[in-house]
């Protein structure tokens, strides 16, 4: 009986602590520096101290970015994508390698997250539904109320789709989400700024 009660608490995690192990991996993963990891740790305990960003907080977080539109749909789209066990919340490692990969990552793995969130129901490919809502979130989320002067969320999922769409499916796979965005910048800066 004593080794199950060893058992149990030997697997309880401590959100709140950072391992020299922890920032080993961090530093090969983020190529943030073990200062960096340490700072940027520090910064989200204060911010969170459990340890763990729930979808709440974290919308709360992210909206401080877009004080101008409407932010929480399209927060709700990133924190999906942030929280890659599906555990229900952003743990430091999460968050950190987002941030990594938002801030300092290869155009092709911005594209691959960006793609992660657009996915709405999980299938693997973006439909002309799919991309017409993220259009819609990224316009609400920039303030854009007036879209006179932009096609519509669903003209434009529509153009999308018939210029990236190679193999004909009306679909989009994530390699061809990719490859069009990296040959068009237009749409790239609209999907994945």
């Amino acid at each position: 009986m004593g080794n199950k009660l060893l058992k149990s608490k030997s697997k309880k995690i401590n959100y709140t602590e950072l391992t020299d192990h922890q920032i080993e991996m961090l530093v090969s993963t983020t190529k943030f520096s073990s200062q960096q990891i340490r700072e940027w740790h520090h910064s989200f305990i204060r911010d969170c101290p459990s340890g763990k960003l729930d979808r709440k907080q974290f919308i709360e977080i992210y909206q401080q970015f877009y004080p101008q539109g409407k932010a929480n749909a399209f927060c709700t789209l990133a924190f999906k994508a942030f929280d890659q066990d599906k555990n229900g919340y952003v743990d430091f490692s999460e968050f950190l390698s987002a941030i990594a990969l938002t801030m300092s990552g290869e155009v092709k793995d911005r594209l691959s997250l960006a793609f992660s969130m657009y996915d709405i129901n999980d299938d693997g490919t973006l439909d002309k539904k799919e991309i017409a809502q993220i259009i819609k979130l990224i316009y609400e989320i920039n303030g854009k109320v007036n879209l006179k002067q932009e096609l519509s969320p669903q003209d434009k999922a529509r153009m999308i789709i018939e210029k990236f769409d190679h193999d004909g499916d009306k679909k989009l796979s994530r390699e061809e989400f990719i490859n069009g965005c990296l040959n068009d910048s237009e749409i790239r800066k609209l999907l994945a700024p």
